[in-house]
């Protein structure tokens, strides 16, 4: 069985009783496959060695008498970790009886544990891989040839910071000098992303390839942790969860400023945060797929996604459909406020329910749906149920239902609706209509979501898992984007002229590719750090920062694109082009409107993408290189 898929599952089926064997009180035991440890807290070091030695004789009993199985004593280790730096402790691990090694650090499960919990042999172990997947985009791509920067961010994000992620709630609070090694090959990946300089300010090269400071993302997997344990009610949870007056007492607030150190705030800080800002979360103890019936599971039912694409569409698809019984739905989210309505022409009753103001707009179009069907229970003499919505992403949802923790809670609960109106012999069927399309009824559900009276259930319907991971990732977002303007301060002003806010993509990403070469170039003259004389004699790379065209004095890169007098030729095939892009018409009668619209600094140029190609030719056919 040694690399099947089920291995791991039927080893643990197979030593699922070990916690009735090894039962010592405090010994704790963790557990993964055949990876197993035995830990014991304890301020006396040969209390807890016996307590150790107990529990390895009762585990030893289990192990060989029980289950057939050995455990070698040689290949296992003993790791004592204490504040306390003589660490020569007179301590002796058995196991039948043989010694276990006393070791200054141990890798379990891929993390090298020391016994002062530094971890700064497990951080030099990341930076040799991470070091392994840099040398592979080293491969790939150079400063003006080799891969599109959207497969190099990519391959970024799967061979480089993957292993930074692995584990990162271990290491997070290392000390800042640890921590910064992994920063520093965060920003080679960066640079050879985009093809920028080394010069380059960090803080515009990661707004710039929208991938955060590895600070933030730590933040941001230690709330996805947090929020994964508070929604699921595990015992970390629940061990966590301390005296009111101690959680009280912790400070729950994290800010940008207190950021720019370079230290995030400890586990506790962050739990309470994380709880702080989901106290409306659905807690389940077990994924919402295992509590409902099977059956309701497999129900299949119709889904027709891509029928209706206007009203001439739906009045021929309904006309096929006589004796449908329509209900039509929506959702909406505000601000403030989160509302999910339904429409029965029928009955001519509609219904606006009032959620959670932390709710997405997709669970307020799938509680929609479902209090539609919780509606349809009710109709007698119903043979077919029509659900028309216009959110193509719930129907979508429901049509490839997956066995995932962090699928929306409500496509199950609608789910169990189907199966109840199936098992009265009645039929549901779903249709999406492209919203604001002039369908009567959907207008009607449309408007309903914006009434003053509504059934407020904003304590019944809990929140789900997956609305407030999003609403973290907007929280994070908010956070680096204060961390960016308050770092700029220091580096990054010019960038900053021309990016005012961050991007969610960066803007080679749907961008036409051209070749790497044109994506370097546009991206440098961005961040502002080039192969302009002015700038190379400001990283004393040249002696002066003279132009070599026209002999100006400073050579920078307003200079090369709106001043030399070399390229002033190459200038007007530049304004004209730029003209064109912005829609004006070469007219005599027009040429002092074009002059005015044309921008007249570099940044204004750079700020608009649309003049990207323009000014990526003009470069080509002067200094060809920047």
């Amino acid at each position: 069985m040694q690399g099947a898929t089920l291995s791991p599952l039927l080893y643990n089926l197979y030593t699922s009783e070990i916690l009735k064997f090894v039962n010592v009180p405090d010994v704790k035991i963790l557990q993964f496959a055949d990876d197993l440890l035995l830990y014991s807290i304890h301020q006396n070091i040969e209390i807890a060695t016996v307590k150790i030695n107990t529990a390895l004789n009762q585990l030893y009993y289990y192990y060989h008498n029980k289950l057939k199985l050995e455990i070698s004593p040689g290949k296992s280790s003993v790791l004592i970790v204490s504040k306390n730096r003589n660490t020569n402790f007179n301590v002796k691990i058995l196991y039948n009886n043989v010694e276990i090694p006393i070791v200054k650090q141990h890798k379990f499960l891929g993390i090298i544990i020391d016994d002062q919990l530094k971890f700064d042999d497990h951080i030099k172990h990341i930076c040799s891989k991470a070091l392994n997947g840099i040398n592979i985009l080293r491969y790939l791509a150079g400063s003006f040839w080799g891969s599109d920067p959207k497969v190099m961010s990519m391959l970024y994000k799967s061979i480089v910071r993957s292993h930074f992620d692995y584990s990162s709630l271990a290491y997070m609070n290392a000390s800042t000098t640890l921590l910064r090694k992994l920063d520093v090959i965060q920003n080679m990946g960066l640079r050879l992303i985009c093809g920028a300089m080394r010069s380059t300010p960090i803080n515009s090269l990661e707004v710039e390839t929208c991938i955060p400071p590895l600070m933030l993302r730590r933040l941001m997997l230690a709330e996805r942790f947090f929020l994964k344990i508070i929604s699921s009610n595990s015992h970390l949870h629940k061990k966590l969860v301390v005296d009111h007056r101690v959680s009280q007492s912790i400070s729950c607030n994290i800010s940008a400023s207190s950021l720019v150190g370079g230290s995030l705030p400890g586990i506790t800080t962050i739990f309470y945060y994380v709880n702080k800002n989901s106290k409306d979360i659905a807690v389940n103890d077990i994924w919402p797929m295992y509590k409902i019936p099977f059956p309701s599971l497999i129900n299949n039912f119709t889904v027709h996604l891509d029928v209706v694409h206007n009203k001439f569409d739906f009045l021929v698809f309904i006309d096929n459909k006589p004796d449908n019984y329509i209900i039509y739905t929506d959702g909406s989210k505000t601000d403030h406020n989160v509302r999910a309505a339904f429409y029965d022409p029928q009955l001519d009753f509609t219904k606006c329910i009032k959620l959670n103001a932390a709710c997405s707009v997709f669970t307020a179009e799938s509680y929609a749906i479902y209090c539609a069907l919780q509606h349809a229970i009710s109709v007698n003499n119903v043979h077919t149920i029509l659900i028309v919505s216009d959110s193509k992403s719930v129907l979508s949802a429901l049509n490839n239902v997956n066995m995932s923790f962090k699928l929306n809670y409500i496509l199950y609960e609608i789910r169990v609706k189907t199966k109840q109106l199936l098992d009265k012999f009645i039929k549901v069927e779903f249709v999406w209509v492209p919203s604001h399309s002039g369908i009567p009824g959907n207008e009607i559900a449309d408007a309903a979501t914006h009434w003053e009276h509504y059934d407020d259930q904003t304590e019944l319907v809990k929140v789900p898992f997956s609305d407030y991971h999003s609403h973290i990732k907007e929280i994070n977002r908010k956070l680096w984007n204060d961390y960016w303007k308050l770092t700029l301060e220091n580096k990054g002003k010019w960038y900053a002229d021309i990016q005012k806010e961050l991007r969610i993509k960066p803007w080679f990403h749907n961008c036409e590719y051209i070749n790497r070469r044109f994506i370097t170039t546009i991206t440098r003259m961005r961040l502002g750090h080039c192969l302009t004389p002015a700038h190379l004699n400001r990283i004393n790379v040249y002696n002066d920062s003279r132009c070599k065209y026209c002999d100006a004095e400073v050579a920078d890169l307003d200079h090369i694109v709106l001043k030399c007098a070399n390229f002033n030729f190459q200038r007007l095939i530049l304004v004209s082009e730029i003209c064109e892009c912005e829609g004006n018409v070469n007219d005599e009668f027009e040429s002092e409107e074009i002059q005015q619209s044309v921008p007249r600094h570099i940044q204004e140029l750079l700020a608009n993408k649309k003049f990207y190609k323009t000014l990526y030719k003009y470069i080509c056919n002067t200094v060809e290189k920047i």
